[in-house]
């Protein structure tokens, strides 16, 4: 495998060139061609390596010799997908929340739907929590707090997963804010606990690795997975109580942006990405021995509005079997095409 520079997911990466100017007030070289509409499709052979774009957490690696189109946070927007098959889906128009990205959602024991996601609209940026009592239809911001959190600290990338005794518990990639986030460096991913999904009290230290960015955890087999972005490619570790991880290796599937696999009636697991290649299409992968191996699922659709991409695809089951994903949207800018690179905003 080609070594991939590790970028933020929230930042739209296209062309082969990505130049990170920092964490804040990042910008990226990217080309992007309009598109009249976007549907996802299977994936594309990629023809040049992409590079891996988790959400945030960038490789400082100096300015652009000339401007650079940017896409950060601010630019973002958290919207909901419904469907009654996990395959076929209905976009929603309006936003759940603006100046919002990398969202994560799940269905709290009471059954509730909790979001999370990074909220951009006071920075720095942080995360921030929003609960729905009827089903999606609606969301709330709630007090949302961690116990133990060291002063001046950005909750980045969150995660939320239910426990088997009906605790939540929160992952996350943390960084101090006056802190450059470089691709190099150790990064580390933390855990926090709660009783009702709102004020979660700090655990510590889940997994630590050099570029580390946008955890995912998930249970199977009788153990927990994290999937998250490293320097090399979605990095795979398992943990037996969910609290510490070690390294197995690198996910199979390559060029795809992953989000954490959901379990089917039947024991399938199932994994809503994003291709990791210029105007990348959402994908659906299935797996039956435990995330050991994928295959790309055919038939699965969701038109988007014109000119716009996605990214973060996540996916719940409700208790009615109907189906709720959560999604960043972003505007493609038709300007930004190879050779003619806009400003960094």
């Amino acid at each position: 495998m080609q070594k991939m520079v590790t970028v933020p997911r929230w930042v739209l990466v296209g062309g082969v060139t990505a130049v990170i100017l920092g964490f804040g007030t990042m910008g990226i070289v990217f080309a992007l061609d309009d598109r009249p509409s976007a549907q996802v499709a299977a994936p594309s052979a990629a023809t040049e390596p992409p590079v891996n774009s988790p959400d945030v957490g960038a490789p400082d690696v100096g300015a652009p010799a000339s401007p650079a189109c940017s896409s950060g946070p601010r630019e973002h927007r958290v919207h909901r997908a419904t469907s009654t098959d996990g395959l076929t889906w209905t976009f929603d128009d309006d936003p759940i929340v603006e100046q919002a990205s990398v969202p994560d959602l799940v269905v709290a024991p009471n059954g509730n739907l909790l979001l999370v996601f990074v909220d951009a609209s006071d920075p720095p940026e942080s995360a921030a929590i929003m609960r729905s009592t009827d089903g999606g239809e609606t969301f709330e911001r709630v007090d949302f707090s961690i116990e133990g959190l060291p002063a001046d600290t950005r909750v980045l990338d969150p995660n939320l997963v239910v426990l088997p005794d009906g605790r939540l518990r929160l992952y996350y990639f943390g960084i101090a804010v006056n802190v450059s986030i470089t691709s190099g460096e150790q990064h580390s991913v933390y855990s926090a606990i709660s009783d009702d999904g709102v004020h979660f009290v700090q655990e510590g230290i889940a997994f630590e690795a050099p570029a580390l960015v946008d955890p995912d955890v998930f249970e199977v087999a009788g153990r927990w997975v994290m999937y998250v972005f490293g320097s090399e490619g979605t990095e795979v570790a398992a943990s037996n109580d969910g609290t510490t991880f070690s390294a197995e290796g690198l996910l199979s599937i390559q060029q795809v942006g992953t989000t954490g696999p959901i379990t089917l009636a039947d024991g399938r697991l199932r994994l809503y990405g994003f291709e990791q290649t210029p105007n990348g299409a959402l994908v659906l992968y299935d797996s039956t021995d435990d995330g050991d191996t994928w295959e790309h699922v055919d038939g699965f659709t969701l038109e988007l509005p014109t000119g716009t991409t996605a990214t973060d695809p996540q996916v719940v089951q409700l208790d009615d079997g109907s189906w709720q994903m959560v999604l960043k949207i972003a505007d493609i800018d038709p300007t930004c095409t190879p050779g003619s690179p806009r400003a960094a905003q």
